[in-house]
């Protein structure tokens, strides 16, 4: 505890005066005066000079109510919020001063700190429902943390205490738009009154809402509007560029060539994922190329335009010039790398798998350093449920919802409460159905990484599951951290999560045979009896039928196939499939990735077969489908669909097995090489799978001339898989459960 102040000590408020003659002759006028002095400073943003002067005055021993209630409010607009939370800790009765809390949350909203203001504009409301700054300022808040619904409700409640207001219904509007409900959204716009509707701000509302819905002209129009009344507004012209991007307009190039040469830092990654989609939708990526070269060659935000690289690269598929992209940016940036990067050295055959799994555990480690946090140990209570935490950015409409579906509605709820951590960029109808099977449902994504471990912490979990892994949207971070009894990695990702705290990772004795690959992961393995996961086909896929006749009995030919990412097509694979068209007459190849609506992409690819004698008569190459169900349609005209290697399919295995068509792969010796092998043993089908290349060539030649047994597949197929332990899905859970069981035991 600091000593008292002498008298004739130097004052400790820095004027070089006697205490006597300055700080101590303090009275209630001038502490008011100063006091009035912190407020002012508070309401002008100066938090940094209000602390520093409070701070003088702490010094002293001042104590006032008032004063205290200017330096919270000051500790918090200066980005000291821990700071200031656990000060008022000290001093509970602020939290019943309804003028106090509105402040408080006002300046955390104020400063970017979205996620206390939301804590304490909610305490305020709980005290006063019928807040009405409070209650619009909560839903403000919520959209600073993309929270959508949330903000919504909040908005309904205040416009139900104060009827009609123009910036009510724009907030409305802007959460129906945001939540997938254009129509409504342009209903709420479309009830303000004719004087509101000719203000600026019903226009940006309404182009926000066009752009929601693409509906790129009418947005364009409203944004040239705006910028006849604010021309000169930077922010309003990037917002403008998106429409003109998506319509291939012939303007896009000269404003956005002006824009960038006076570009902010802050708005850099919104420009550059804008252009990319101009050069993407006008077939130019060549050209995007040679500038992002000439950018980095001036040295204009190298950093940013070595990240774009890996971006146009990656939109071609291209994988080993992503990974040189990358490389470049680590030499300029000192990195250890990308999440992004490390996607694509998993697709590339050419890396090494120890110095993969250094790359993820220096990335890891890096993303993440905080030391001040107590962690809590849960433990198993027989009496109580297991508490059971899944974390994704994936519930929603993508191939891992199509994995942990079947898992999450038939958990056994008098052993286990189930916690879902959605990430999700944004939810979707799978996101509604999904959360049906959680007794928890809680969105995390816009926590930063201290709230997200502190919220999960509090649950007090039994068991976390990562469904990420190390890609786009993950929290893996999280995982360096203990958060629960037992921590584990399983299907997102097929590598390894190398955090610190992970555990264990699940996967099957014939993705990962005991002694093969152990030594290319940090956690422990558990290994499935029969596969790794089950597969619920989407309900496209579903209503999908299988055509009655085979491709070769109506064309007269065989038609070999791939539904593959091109990425995941290397020299090898390419020179693979030649040598199967080469060896069987008259076939052809359909070859369908999203790629290919780039011209350039299919030529290379077309010479790349040229140059082995195949004809581009014999390949029918094409982007992706208009729908999902008719691109599962197309599965019917191949007769024998052929894996990538060394990353296999997975989901499009299974997609493919479904629809009756055989996959020829290769068993590899890591992980995601033997996806395809695991998945074709559990149908019995593990012949279609080869050791070799040389092996890989002949049995898809010797199918190719087997026309009885391809029917036979064609025919037995999906039955076969709806009985296998692809599809046994209870049977699944059970097992995974004891397994479960079984790893927190270990624990205790």
């Amino acid at each position: 505890m600091r000593s008292k102040i002498g008298p004739n000590e130097k004052c400790p408020c820095g004027s070089g005066k006697k205490y006597k003659k300055c700080c101590g002759i303090i009275n209630k006028q001038n502490l008011d005066m100063t006091i009035d002095q912190l407020f002012s400073m508070v309401n002008e943003k100066k938090y940094e000079v209000a602390v520093g002067l409070s701070e003088k005055f702490l010094a002293i021993g001042v104590k006032n109510k008032e004063f205290l209630h200017a330096y919270l409010l000051a500790l918090a607009g200066s980005g000291k919020g821990e700071e200031s939370e656990r000060l008022l800790k000290q001093n509970t009765h602020l939290l019943a001063n309804v003028d106090f809390i509105f402040g408080y949350a006002t300046v955390f909203y104020e400063a970017n700190d979205p996620g206390r203001a939301v804590k304490y504009f909610k305490r305020l409301i709980n005290i006063s429902p019928k807040h009405i700054n409070g209650l619009m300022n909560l839903g403000a808040s919520y959209l600073k943390l993309n929270l959508y619904r949330e903000a919504l409700v909040s908005f309904d409640d205040l416009e139900k205490i104060i009827g009609y207001s123009a910036s009510l219904f724009i907030n409305q509007s802007h959460c129906l738009a945001s939540l997938n409900a254009p129509d409504l959204a342009l209903k709420k716009l479309e009830s303000l009154s004719k004087e509101d509707k000719s203000r600026p701000a019903y226009l940006m509302a309404k182009a926000g809402v066009c752009v929601s819905n693409e509906n790129w002209i009418e947005a364009k129009e409203l944004y040239e509007k705006l910028l006849a009344i604010f021309p000169d507004n930077d922010r309003l012209l990037l917002s403008y560029l998106k429409p003109l991007a998506e319509l291939k307009d012939i303007a896009y190039k000269d404003l956005a060539d002006n824009y960038v040469k006076r570009m902010k830092p802050e708005v850099a990654d919104k420009f550059l994922a804008i252009e990319l989609r101009y050069y993407e939708k006008t077939d130019q990526l060549s050209e995007y190329e040679k500038l992002l070269k000439v950018r980095i060659s001036t040295d204009f935000y190298p950093d940013r335009h070595y990240e774009q690289l890996m971006a146009t690269y990656g939109a071609q598929g291209d994988t080993e010039k992503v990974i040189w992209a990358e490389d470049k940016l680590t030499e300029i940036t000192n990195q250890k790398g990308t999440l992004k990067g490390l996607f694509w050295r998993l697709l590339s055959p050419l890396q090494n798998e120890m110095e993969l799994l250094q790359r993820h555990k220096d990335l890891l480690h890096e993303s993440s350093s905080i030391d001040f946090i107590e962690c809590k140990n849960a433990t198993l209570q027989k009496d109580k449920k297991i508490r059971l935490g899944y974390i994704s950015s994936d519930f929603r409409e993508h191939p891992v919802a199509d994995f942990i579906e079947p898992v999450l509605r038939l958990h056994d709820r008098n052993k286990f409460q189930i916690y879902c951590f959605s990430l999700n960029p944004k939810d979707d109808s799978r996101t509604t159905q999904l959360k049906e099977y959680a007794d928890n449902w809680e969105l995390i994504r816009n926590f930063d990484l201290h709230s997200k471990i502190n919220f999960i912490q509090s649950k007090e979990l039994d068991i976390l599951i990562d469904l990420n892994g190390m890609t786009q949207g993950t929290a893996t971070q999280v995982f360096n951290y203990r958060l629960a009894k037992a921590q584990i990695g399983w299907i997102g990702y097929p590598f390894s999560s190398p955090a610190k705290q992970m555990d264990y990772r699940i996967v099957d004795y014939n993705t990962d045979p005991v002694g093969l690959t152990e030594s290319f992961y940090t956690e422990q393995l558990v290994r499935m009896p029969e596969v790794f996961s089950v597969f619920q086909p989407n309900s496209d896929l579903i209503k999908t039928q299988i055509c009655k006749t085979m491709p070769f009995e109506r064309n007269g030919f065989v038609t070999f196939g791939s539904i593959n990412n091109l990425a995941k097509i290397n020299k090898d694979v390419l020179y693979a499939w030649a040598e199967i068209l080469n060896q069987v007459p008259h076939s052809r190849l359909f070859f369908k990735s999203p790629q290919f609506q780039f011209k350039e992409t299919r030529e290379k690819v077309i010479k790349a077969f040229d140059s082995k004698g195949i004809d581009s008569s014999r390949l029918d190459i094409t982007k992706h489908f208009p729908s999902r169900f008719e691109g599962y349609k197309a599965l019917n005209e191949i007769d024998i669909c052929l894996d990538s290697f060394p990353y296999n399919g997975t989901t499009t295995t299974c997609e493919t097995l479904y629809m009756g068509v055989p996959v020829i792969g290769i068993r590899g010796a890591v992980h995601r090489a033997r996806v395809t092998y695991s998945q074709l043993k559990a149908l019995g089908l593990e012949e279609l799978c080869a050791d070799s290349v040389d092996e890989y060539i002949y049995k898809a030649v010797s199918l190719a001339v087997d026309p009885a047994r391809l029917r036979n597949i064609k025919n037995t197929m999906r039955g076969a898989m709806e009985k296998s332990a692809l599809m046994s899905y209870g049977k699944f859970v059970g097992a995974l459960e004891s397994k479960l069981l079984s790893l927190l035991e270990d624990t205790i």
